[in-house]
């Protein structure tokens, strides 16, 4: 997986929380800023093209 999709994700991610928190949308999981990075993503993708 490429740097600048884990840094494009952890930009969406985010921008995510931060939508929910403004118009408080969801509970504490929606609007917590992510520090990790998608694994399970990596290893889906990873899985695919093996």
């Amino acid at each position: 997986m490429s740097n600048a999709f884990l840094d494009d994700y952890m930009v969406s991610a985010e921008k995510y929380a931060k939508h929910n928190i403004e118009k408080e949308i969801g509970g504490i999981n929606y609007r917590l800023h992510t520090k990790v990075m998608p694994y399970a993503l990596q290893k889906i993708i990873l899985d695919t093209y093996k």
